[in-house]
């Protein structure tokens, strides 16, 4: 888990953001610092360290997530006619669609 939170911070450093890259540096900086007490001292016996370290890894998350998503993946969810909503649910991956004339045969 520490692994992936320095992954995330390492992609938000080298992309130059300033808004978001020194808070990634600081997040990787108490993620390196986290490992390096986790093994010298069992700082996760304390309550604290492990929320206080999470809720960085969750700030970061939040600033990534606001990235915009590129074009592939826009492209691939829109579906081949480009419509975000392709009709009933199930029916863009070829799933039966329930039909309530089927159901109620008078």
């Amino acid at each position: 888990m520490l692994g992936s939170i320095i992954t995330v911070a390492r992609r938000m450093i080298r992309s130059r953001d300033p808004d978001l890259g020194p808070l990634a540096l600081a997040v990787a900086a108490a993620t390196v610092s986290y490992f390096v007490l986790l093994f010298l001292f069992d700082v996760s016996s304390f309550p604290h360290v492990p929320y206080i370290m999470f809720s960085l890894a969750g700030l970061l998350a939040a600033g990534e997530g606001g990235q915009p998503a590129s074009d592939g993946v826009a492209a691939s969810l829109a579906g081949p006619e480009g419509r975000t909503t392709p009709g009933p649910p199930g029916a863009r991956w070829g799933l039966p669609v329930w039909n309530p004339k089927r159901v109620f045969v008078g």
